[in-house]
């Protein structure tokens, strides 16, 4: 398979880290092709099926550890429906670590991917296959990402050419905006020096060769009165998600009224046998201990591939970028703003000695893997980081959406009374092999960290991004 072949081809050059042996007193065994939940896991010809399953018999024995406990994933596709939850209860003790690793050479694979079946003829080469409640803004056909349908196509934009805050309305050539079905499920993106802006359309006129267009009032809130990033006259932009739009091979569209998506397929591609996936979850595994005096700690991941998330809020409510993926909530004329932080294929909160080595984040929906608050002395280690739609990356606090994001984060002073310990310190993110992040929102980073202490960041190689390769500090 696709993800496969990249990780195979990114261990041939030596980017992977060579898993360590680890000496370990317990060891499980997970299989999700022939194992049995039933079974003990303690073998790897009695392997259980689920990674849930052997959580649970890790958390049977892990209290008084007298050396490793490790978890060998055996390759397959690893499906899941929810959110796998590891908390404080899936803590190594006596300094000793829990390891979910991949046995031997095999691949696992995490994913939330659905397959989309019933591809049946349309108009124009088109194939068309119901979608049922399923909505997405990724799609992936043979394991290649396809493109929203989009106009102008990739390699062009339009321009606008003025805005008007006190009407709300943003100008753009007369020829450029048509009466295109389902128009609210419109999005004009808009490019705003450092950050993008999808803005789901409302309505337009036509006077003296111009379209005044108006957006939906929540993006409209924030655009009009935010003073940066500027609104300016020139500012590049294009269209996405209008069946008038799937003109080119590889392109798709999410109808939301009729439940379907639209597809143009790419030379060589045969509907009735390609594999069509698209993401259903936001986060695959959420590493979170219970608080601040009851982090998780010493749990270790090591050659998984963790690939396909999601992320709607574009879709939902419009989506208009701050800084660093960091997208607004609110902003007045005065440039206060409030922003809240994309979800992460992999999150961890309130967790201390946490490893991530040799793994493959890949077709994440937003950002790959977040370090955000209370993690302390973890490292992020010789990871592949692909073909994300946000940042690759993210460590430590930025804004919390309830303070303004000018402010300087220096606990306990600001905010008053905030525990230090809430600060990300002690982390190393060293020889990752990280390329082709903020495919969808342009203005993120293949390494995106706010306010940290003690921390490295070296030795990464990070190329084909959109706006900053690294990105250091906050609150200005």
């Amino acid at each position: 398979m696709a993800l496969q072949a990249l990780t195979l081809a990114v261990i041939a050059t030596g980017a992977l880290l060579v898993q360590p042996a680890y000496a370990a007193v317990t060891s499980f065994y997970v299989d999700p092709v022939n194992g049995r939940d039933g079974n003990s896991g303690t073998s790897a010809e009695a392997a259980v099926k689920t990674i849930q399953r052997a959580q649970e018999k890790v958390r049977a024995v892990n209290s008084a550890m007298s050396g490793d406990i490790v978890v060998n994933l055996r390759g397959g596709i690893y499906a899941l429906t929810t959110p796998i939850n590891f908390t404080t209860e899936d803590s190594g003790s006596n300094g000793h670590s829990v390891i979910y690793r991949a046995y031997g050479t095999e691949t696992p694979v995490v994913t939330s991917g659905k397959t989309i079946t019933g591809w049946t003829a349309a108009d124009n080469g088109q194939y068309k296959a119901p979608l049922a409640e399923l909505n997405l803004r990724q799609m992936y056909v043979n394991g290649v990402r396809g493109t929203r349908a989009r106009y102008p196509d990739i390699g062009s934009n339009f321009q606008l050419q003025s805005s008007d805050l006190e009407k709300r309305v943003l100008r753009v050539l007369g020829t450029q905006v048509d009466d295109w079905e389902n128009f609210s499920q419109v999005e004009m993106v808009l490019q705003l020096q450092w950050a993008e802006n999808f803005l789901r359309l409302k309505s337009y006129t036509n006077a003296n060769g111009l379209a005044s267009v108006s957006i939906q009032d929540r993006e409209a809130d924030i655009l009009f009165k935010r003073p940066y990033p500027r609104l300016s006259n020139g500012a590049p932009l294009h269209f996405e998600n209008a069946h008038e739009f799937l003109t080119e091979p590889g392109e798709f569209y999410v109808d939301t009224v009729e439940k379907v998506v639209y597809y143009l397929p790419r030379a060589g591609e045969n509907m009735s046998t390609a594999i069509v996936q698209a993401p259903t979850l936001e986060t695959l595994f959420r590493i979170k201990g219970t608080d601040l005096d009851n982090p998780l700690h010493n749990l270790n991941f090591s050659g998984i591939t963790f690939t396909q998330t999601t992320w709607m809020e574009a879709t939902k409510h419009g989506l208009l970028n701050g800084q660093g993926g960091n997208y607004n909530l609110s902003a007045d004329t005065n440039n206060n703003q409030y922003v809240d932080r994309p979800p992460a294929g992999v999150y961890v909160a309130y967790a201390d000695a946490v490893s991530f080595t040799g793994n493959t984040f890949t077709q994440m929906g937003a950002t790959a893997l977040d370090v955000h608050r209370g993690v302390h002395n973890s490292t992020v280690t010789g990871n592949v980081v692909h073909d994300t739609a946000g940042n690759g990356i993210m460590v430590g606090k930025f804004s919390d959406p309830t303070v303004e994001f000018h402010t300087v984060y220096n606990p306990p002073i600001s905010p008053e009374g905030e525990d230090v310990r809430e600060v990300v310190a002690g982390i190393t993110v060293t020889n990752n092999l990280i390329n082709r992040v903020a495919q969808d929102y342009l203005g993120t980073a293949g390494i995106n960290a706010g306010f940290i202490k003690d921390t490295t960041i070296n030795h990464n190689d990070i190329s084909d991004g959109a706006w900053a390769g690294i990105s250091l500090g906050w609150g200005w």
